[in-house]
């Protein structure tokens, strides 16, 4: 999926504020990676791996995928029936990131839109 520039730059503005870095503050504290969401591009293999409907009910977004690893996005601090509940979905072994909460609903509604059915 191509990122449109409106995703891009609503992504860019919650970056600059503080929320940003009070997020990978916390997660370099609490040992998790942190991932700046208007500076990364998706790996399609790894949107793919998760479906839209865990995606939305979970609220993760997966950044990339290397053969079984699975890089996730999601709340800080990591559930873990989400962990549990994603590697049995994806067969993969789950590394949860840090990321903005708001940029997380953000990428979470972009990459797996709600499907209407008229």
């Amino acid at each position: 999926m191509v990122m449109d520039n409106q995703y891009r730059t609503h992504l860019r503005e919650l970056s600059q504020g503080g929320d940003g870095m009070i997020t990978q503050y916390e997660a370099l504290r609490h040992g998790y990676a942190y991932v700046d969401l208007s500076k990364v591009t998706l790996e399609p293999e790894a949107i793919e791996t998760i479906s839209a409907t865990t995606a939305r009910q979970l609220n993760v977004i997966p950044v990339k995928k290397d053969g079984l690893n699975l890089w996730v996005c999601m709340e800080m601090p990591p559930a873990p029936k989400t962990i549990e509940k994603l590697a049995v979905e994806t067969g993969c072994r789950i590394i949860p990131v840090a990321v903005i909460s708001k940029a997380l609903e953000i990428s979470v509604e972009h990459y797996y839109p709600v499907q209407t059915h008229l």
